[in-house]
């Protein structure tokens, strides 16, 4: 009988216990976007562009991370749409950004930004294939790996 009651209670305040994270996750999630709207992107040159769906690119290597994601989204915003772009392949477009330094490449990855891409004029679904990308989903998605690109520049 108490452990019934138990229940009962922690059921009944359990959205109580969860109204504070959500406030802290809220606001750590618009402190992250302010400070990534403030940075301004950094200068970057194209490495490689095949015009397909993926596109690799050069950054200075005295850059932080949050001028890294600033960059790769801009760069992103320049070339999603460029007329000889392929993107019959995939809704989807990626830049990879490799840090640069005295003219050498970084072995390794410094950035990744992948981007949903819809076709141009589109704006409801046509077929069954067209709600896949909402299952995925069509938010900006980043991999930043800054600290193993610097790395390979070192050795």
């Amino acid at each position: 009988m108490v452990n019934n009651g138990m229940r009962i209670i922690s059921l009944k305040y359990a959205p109580l216990a969860l109204v504070p994270l959500i406030c802290i996750y809220g606001w750590v999630t618009y402190k992250h976007w302010r400070v990534l709207k403030t940075t301004s992107p950094a200068p970057y040159q194209i490495l490689d562009d095949a015009m397909g769906t993926r596109m690799r690119i050069g950054v200075d290597s005295i850059i932080t991370e949050q001028q890294l994601i600033a960059t790769l989204s801009r760069a992103a915003d320049d070339h999603q749409y460029d007329a000889a772009r392929d993107l019959l392949i995939s809704s989807y477009f990626s830049v990879e950004a490799y840090l640069l330094e005295n003219g050498e490449r970084s072995k390794e990855l410094a950035g990744t930004i992948k981007r949903y891409v819809p076709p141009k004029g589109s704006t409801e679904h046509h077929d069954w294939m067209d709600w896949i990308p909402d299952l995925y989903g069509k938010g900006d998605k980043f991999s930043i790996t800054l600290h193993r690109a610097k790395m390979s520049l070192k050795r």
